[in-house]
């Protein structure tokens, strides 16, 4: 089982919002490109216990999006599409991992600027995962 933002990045990428090792990272921001998408882990609540030995987990990842100092508005619209991609997918499979949901859990939130003067925003979302 791959760490959950292994596991999002890579539907990011399958969804042709960003190309891993190009623009999309996991859990590490490069200083270059300017215009980046990271996908973070960001802990999550316990799992269920179940019966039948299949425990539901509940992880959480942060999607940031940082853009080029003069692409505000661009770089927003790609945070948007990213949040309206995942949330609400289900029934999806990555790596033999079985995501029962993906869901936004609030809006697209404008964090500022970076020390290079790039836009960012991030979104988060809560998992089911099996």
């Amino acid at each position: 089982m791959s760490d959950p933002a292994t596991d999002i990045a890579a539907l990011i990428e399958e969804l042709n919002l960003g190309t891993l090792g190009t623009d999309l990272f996991v859990n590490e921001e490069p200083g270059k490109p300017d215009a980046t998408i990271t996908v973070f882990d960001s802990g999550g609540v316990s799992p269920d216990l179940t019966f039948d030995g299949e425990n539901i987990y509940y992880p959480t990842v942060m999607v940031r999006v940082r853009g080029r100092t003069d692409k505000q508005a661009i770089t927003y619209d790609l945070a948007e599409s990213i949040r309206d991609a995942l949330h609400g997918l289900y029934q999806t499979t990555v790596d033999g991992t079985v995501y029962l949901l993906v869901q936004a859990s609030g809006d697209i939130v404008r964090v500022g600027r970076d020390e290079n003067n790039r836009p960012m925003f991030t979104v988060n979302f809560r998992l089911m995962r099996v």
